[in-house]
Formats: structure tokens, C-alpha cells, sequence
């Protein structure tokens, strides 16, 4: 996928995680490289781009967003930004099939 002068590619990192790296067009290197899941972004904006990893959330500049307190049988199962941008939504799934929606005010 492409955004404006970032390339983002995206791997597989085993049965449960992504590998994504970040190529930048105009310096013609790689950027940023991370393990995770549910990269997700607002518009074409890059530097909006959170991901979960493990029980957390993180910025693309991998500041920690929320710690999410997941049971032993829960994991993140979507990751998505509100319409107007102001909010980050976590779907949570468990083995029993249950679902529960965390919700993080962003700054």
C-alpha cells in the first residue's frame, strides 16, 4: 500500500503475527520495521498509524497507546479508528466466542 512518500508491506510472521516495513520513497531506505497485527491509520497519514502487539496498542513510533488487560484465552481481534479520528477501537474475542469492545480517547 502506498502513502504519500511511504510504501507499507506487509509479511507474515507466523500463524498469529504481521510483519510490516515501512519503505520511504524519498530517502529510498527502509524506515521502520515491527512484529504485530491490525495496522490501521487515518486517511493517508501514516504517522496516525497504531498496531497491536501482544496485550498492547502502539504508535507507529511505538509509544505505548493502551495496555489492554486481555484474559489467557482473549486476543485482539480488530483495530479501528473512529470517523472523526478521536478514538481507537479494540475488538477482543475470546475461545468461548464472547466479544467485548475497548475504546481509547486519543490526545
Amino acid at each position: 500500500m502506498i502513502l504519500g512518500q511511504y510504501v507499507v508491506i506487509t509479511g507474515h510472521g507466523g500463524p498469529k503475527n504481521a510483519l510490516y516495513f515501512i519503505f520511504d520513497t524519498e530517502s529510498r531506505s527502509f524506515s521502520n520495521a515491527f512484529i504485530g497485527t491490525h495496522l490501521v491509520w487515518q486517511y493517508d497519514d501514516l504517522s496516525t498509524a497504531a498496531y497491536v502487539d501482544g496485550s498492547n496498542i502502539l504508535s507507529i513510533d511505538g509509544r505505548t497507546l493502551a495496555e489492554l488487560d486481555l484474559a489467557e484465552n482473549e486476543y485482539v481481534y480488530g483495530l479501528s479508528y473512529s470517523q472523526d479520528g478521536t478514538v481507537l477501537t479494540a475488538t477482543i474475542v475470546s475461545s468461548e466466542e464472547t466479544e467485548r469492545i475497548v475504546r481509547l480517547t486519543l490526545p
